[in-house]
């Protein structure tokens, strides 16, 4: 009973992580041949074996792309409370991809639907440029023309 418990629970916190794994195939090995019988190598008419290997093994990709979600995502939450960011490489490429959804130019990714749905709004363009707009990173047209109002009438 433990050691399924513990497995489950591990399994929630990896779910949790977004993390991509990739399962691993188990190795049998026999024993070698030998003149040791039944009190050797076999086991009520079985042949022994070795097993290595198995389990799952997370995917490096995967792992970069979820540690670059989870720092846009702080990222962000600094930038809708106010705070000036500074962007990280790792996170451009997540927030091109953001962008690019925002205007239509492309569909929403993966990566960017699960960054959409951390902060509550729908994996669709409007989504996204809410997200932007909320984090200060765009302007509402309106704004926009009347920040050039007040750069004319200076």
């Amino acid at each position: 009973g433990g050691v399924f418990a513990q497995r489950v629970a591990a399994a929630q916190l990896l779910s949790e992580e977004g993390i991509l794994f990739k399962r691993q195939s188990l190795d049998l090995a026999a024993d070698k041949a030998d003149d040791r019988g039944a009190a050797g190598g076999e086991v009520c008419g079985w042949r022994a074996a070795a097993v290595s290997g198995g389990g799952f093994k997370a995917l490096q990709r995967a792992q970069a792309v979820t540690r670059a979600h989870a720092s846009l995502r702080e990222s962000l939450v600094a930038a809708r409370g106010g705070e000036a960011i500074s962007w990280a490489p790792s996170e451009l490429q997540l927030l091109s991809e953001l962008e690019m959804a925002a205007i239509g130019v492309s569909a929403t990714s993966s990566a960017a639907a699960r960054l959409l749905e951390s902060f509550a709004l729908p994996a669709t363009a409007k989504g996204a440029s809410e997200l932007l707009l909320s984090a200060g990173l765009w302007v509402r047209e309106e704004e926009e023309e009347e920040e050039e109002d007040e750069v004319m009438e200076v």
